[in-house]
Parts: C-alpha cells; sequence; structure tokens
C-alpha cells in the first residue's frame, strides 16, 4: 500500500521544464526547482471541502489540519478505520510511523493489514462522484461542495542536497575564476567573474525558497486526485 502512495506522491511532482521562452514554463521551472529542494517531513489528517474551478478543474478549498471522521461518520459506513473509537492517541497512524513506512514501504508491521485497517478510507463513492452529484456536473451548479477527510504529506527543505548543491557550485566557480585570469591576465576580473556566480546561486536559492510554508500546497498546488 505504501509503494502505491510513494507512486502517487511522486507521479503527482511537477515535471522538468521545457522552453525557456514560456511563461508557464518559467513558473514550472520555480516549481520543479523548489521540488528539488523539497523533501517529504511529516504528515497532517485533514478535513477538506472539495471545490471544482472552471479553469483549473477540481482543488481542495478550506481544510482544517488534526481531524479525522468521526465515529458517528464510521458507524454510518461513510468511513472506515479500526479501531474506532481510537483505543490511543489522537489518530489511528501516528505521522512518525506513517512516515517511516512512507519511506521505507519494504519494512512492513508483522501484520501486514495493520496500517491499512488503521487508515481511514472513504466508502462507497468518491468525492468527486458526490460533487457531480451535487452539481448535476457543472462547474456553475448550486450544490454544496462535499467535504472528505484524507492525508497530506508535508514537505520540508531538504538540507543536505542544499548544502551539496551549493557546495558543488560554489567549487565550480574557481575554475572558472582560474581559466578567465589565466586567458586574459585579468586576476581581479577572474575573481571578480567568481563573485558574481556566487552571488547568483544566493539568489536563484534565495528566490526559489522565499515563501515556503507547509502546507501551502494544499490548497493551490496540483489537482485533487480522488
Amino acid at each position: 500500500m505504501f509503494q502505491r502512495i510513494r507512486d502517487v506522491y511522486y507521479g503527482s511532482k511537477p515535471a522538468a521544464p521545457g522552453g525557456w521562452y514560456d511563461t508557464a514554463t518559467i513558473r514550472h521551472f520555480w516549481d520543479w526547482l523548489r521540488r528539488v529542494l523539497l523533501v517529504p517531513r511529516t504528515v497532517q489528517y485533514v478535513k477538506f471541502q472539495l471545490i471544482r474551478l472552471q479553469k483549473s478543474g477540481t482543488r481542495v478549498g478550506s481544510y482544517e489540519t488534526g481531524q479525522i471522521p468521526s465515529v458517528k461518520q464510521v458507524y454510518n459506513m461513510e468511513y472506515s478505520y479500526r479501531p474506532c473509537p481510537l483505543d490511543i492517541g489522537p489518530y489511528p497512524l501516528d505521522p512518525s510511523i506513517f512516515m517511516h513506512l512512507f519511506l521505507d514501504p519494504g519494512d512492513h508491521a508483522d501484520d501486514p493489514s495493520m496500517a491499512v485497517e488503521r487508515l481511514p478510507k472513504k466508502l462507497h463513492s468518491s468525492l468527486e462522484d458526490e460533487m457531480m452529484r451535487n452539481t448535476g456536473n457543472t462547474a456553475g451548479g448550486c450544490g454544496s461542495p462535499p467535504i472528505g477527510w484524507g492525508i497530506y504529506i508535508v514537505e520540508g527543505l531538504n538540507w543536505a542536497r542544499i548544502q551539496v548543491g551549493v557546495l558543488v557550485l560554489l567549487l565550480a566557480t574557481f575554475p572558472l575564476s582560474v581559466v578567465w585570469s589565466s586567458k586574459n591576465e585579468d586576476v581581479q576580473g577572474g575573481m571578480g567573474i567568481g563573485q558574481y556566480l556566487i552571488a547568483l546561486v544566493v539568489a536563484v536559492l534565495t528566490v526559489s525558497l522565499l515563501g515556503f510554508t507547509p502546507l501551502e500546497d494544499l490548497a493551490r498546488g496540483p489537482e485533487y486526485r480522488g
């Protein structure tokens, strides 16, 4: 199960950019760069509202963190998780255990069905099916947006990758400066090029990470996958 979750998670990442001349591609480049510099850190149990936008399609609207389906909804066969009510803790599966199984899907528990039974699951129909029934399958329908529960993978900065990348780029500026200085007999100019490249690296990293906050992609990221 966790291998399938990994496949969906990594399969939803933005692709690497194509032509540089397209503004959408430039935007995708920044998204791709930030994804390269981010890594899964933890999970949040969320209650969310599913909405449909005319251009963007299905998206998550309002949401609350730290939420799981109620006992009543489990008894009504809308969602399923065991045990219900919970025997210990606020969540069916502790976020640290979830992330361990997500990052190392081969490290199963003694009972392989443990995680499957404990994680909340939507029964019978998907939220998109409920949306179609509520709105008549039109973006301008008057039905109420459906409410659902799920798990959102929260990302954090991959400092190891950032440090290695910065180190490689900084080391790459040294031979460039030496080559320039030797070919043009201009030590000062070579050092200036090196300083410029270092400043460029710092600027690109700063801009790409500026404004990063956990959970920000829940509402404005990739489309909902039911």
